[in-house]
């Protein structure tokens, strides 16, 4: 029973001297079971500071680029090297990298919209004012031409009012030019020629009377192939002139298939 009891006594004993000297530890470090760092507050800090420099660093960049952009659109020239002037450097804190990057990829976006906005308002620009020089030119041609069908040839005589412009603007130009000189022309064309229909029909009604006398008299002699005989009239460009060779054709045709 005294061997039982002095065992239990060395347990004891062991076990509070244990104790005592963890207690120290204990007090020293009262927070010791919350030593590990917080890995999601950390990240989220992180990755909140990132954002906040990148997204500055996109809104400057996209200012600059879109400033960038409509300069060389209006010279036509598209460079785009403006865009890693902030992103070169490496050896730079996270904070600078971040806007660097932001910077770059706002750039990039503004530099497209600027160019691509300014470009189409100069081409739009040029087109119209093309268009206006084209129609002036085509009013004063079509009042000269004596036939609608001299426009094409009239057209490649036209003077432009620009020819220095650049790729896309000087296509613009020419293209509202051509449409422009062709709307001009016919509007110059039938204002010199009002009444001019009258004259052909009048000329037609002619032709076709004497063509069918003379139709009828060439059938009765069998003389088909002596058609230019009968046809007296001169060959003079004007719509009576015209009108009277179809109406006599017509007329001879008409007469010369009748007496048969």
């Amino acid at each position: 029973m005294s061997r039982n009891f002095n065992k239990l006594t060395t347990s004891l004993a062991i076990i509070f001297s244990l104790i005592f000297l963890q207690v120290p530890t204990f007090a020293q470090n009262p927070n010791i079971n919350n030593q590990q760092p917080n890995t999601s507050v950390n990240n989220r800090n992180y990755y909140g500071s990132y954002d906040r420099d990148y997204d500055r660093g996109y809104r400057e960049g996209y200012k600059s680029g879109f400033s960038d952009g409509k300069r060389d659109a209006e010279r036509e020239v598209k460079n785009l090297t403006n865009r890693d002037l902030y992103s070169t450097n490496r050896s730079r804190s996270a904070a600078e990298q971040a806007y660097a990057n932001g910077f770059s990829a706002g750039y990039e976006q503004g530099y497209n919209k600027g160019f691509d906005e300014t470009l189409a308002q100069a081409i739009q620009k040029w087109r119209t004012r093309g268009y206006q020089d084209g129609y002036n030119i085509g009013v004063k041609d079509g009042r000269q031409a004596s036939t609608r069908n001299q426009a094409d040839d009239f057209l490649r005589r036209a003077p432009r009012g620009t020819n220095n412009l650049r790729n896309k603007l000087q296509r613009a130009y020419e293209e509202g030019f051509i449409q422009g000189y062709k709307v001009g022309f016919d509007k110059g064309f039938q204002e010199q020629n009002r009444g001019s229909q009258k004259e052909f029909e009048r000329g037609y009604r002619e032709g076709f009377k004497l063509g069918f006398q003379d139709g009828q008299r060439a059938s009765k002699s069998n003389r088909r192939n002596e058609q230019g005989i009968y046809n007296r009239r001169s060959q003079q460009e004007n719509d009576y002139e015209r009108g009277y060779s179809k109406g006599y054709s017509e007329g001879f045709e008409r007469g010369f298939r009748n007496t048969r």
